[in-house]
């Protein structure tokens, strides 16, 4: 009975974590969606993919420097150019 009580647990937090992203995807991202108004608006699908796709490089860009500052306040990382390295 307990190890179908924990399996019933897991498979609870597994379907709370998956609705919880769901819903995380389908809140409204400004940004994103101002994006997507200059590539709807672009002369034609070639600039519109243009517009997307620096929009995913630049995301992408800053993304990966908070993954690295919260690598480096944790003690993994070498450091970000964002935060100042105490001497």
């Amino acid at each position: 009975m307990d190890q179908k009580n924990t399996a019933m647990s897991q498979v609870t937090r597994a379907a709370a974590a998956v609705s919880i992203g769901v819903v995380w995807a389908l809140l409204p991202c400004r940004l994103l969606y101002s994006a997507l108004l200059v590539a709807v608006m672009s002369n034609g699908v070639g600039e519109g993919a243009v517009v997307m796709a620096l929009f995913a490089a630049g995301s992408g860009v800053l993304l990966l420097e908070v993954v690295f500052c919260c690598w480096q306040a944790r003690g993994y990382g070498y450091g970000c150019a964002a935060m100042p390295q105490a001497d």
